[in-house]
């Protein structure tokens, strides 16, 4: 037997999707805005994002080429000295992941959050909250920094919501 169907449920164009990105690149700007205490630091913080891929070096340089810019020193001033909150960043932008990773109602696991433990092996004592502690990816105590992500999970997609970092054992107080 032979069953042919030829109907689509969706159809859509480039300029769709394109137009579709740029719609949620104006939500993600526009919640992230308040974050920022000025709008050039905005900018900077969207380059960064914006840049990062895996044909592009995370580095300040190499982003900051990526991006456009004449040098490094707006990129490694972003991470260094302008006046922004991560944490809260992370607050407003956890929302929008439940708000466009839809999950359908007769899925029967639904939405999930998964957690997980990664373990970077550092040389040395100069990294923040490197120490000897438990590596999961070794499964010894190693001198690493241990970091815990979690992230909201859909058949649609998956987006980080949470992270903390922690050395030998004890969770970090967060920096504002």
């Amino acid at each position: 037997m032979k069953n042919e169907i030829d109907e689509t449920t969706h159809s859509t164009s480039l300029e769709g999707i394109a137009a579709g990105a740029q719609a949620v690149d104006d939500v993600i700007r526009a919640a992230l805005e308040p974050v920022f205490a000025q709008r050039r630091s905005l900018e900077v913080a969207w380059d960064y994002v914006t840049t990062l891929s895996s044909q592009v070096k995370a580095n300040c340089w190499a982003l900051s080429e990526a991006a456009g810019h004449d040098g490094w020193g707006r990129m490694q001033a972003l991470l260094r000295s302008y006046v922004w909150d991560h944490t809260a960043a992370r607050d407003l932008l956890a929302p929008l992941a439940g708000r466009w990773l839809t999950c359908p109602d007769d899925d029967p696991v639904g939405p999930g959050i998964a957690i997980d433990e990664t373990a970077a092996l550092k040389k040395g004592d100069r990294t923040f909250a490197v120490g000897p502690q438990h590596a999961g990816c070794t499964g010894k105590v190693e001198n690493c920094v241990t970091s815990v992500f979690s992230a909201y999970v859909t058949p649609t997609g998956s987006c980080w919501v949470d992270y903390d970092v922690y050395a030998d054992g004890l969770v970090m107080p967060r920096v504002a």
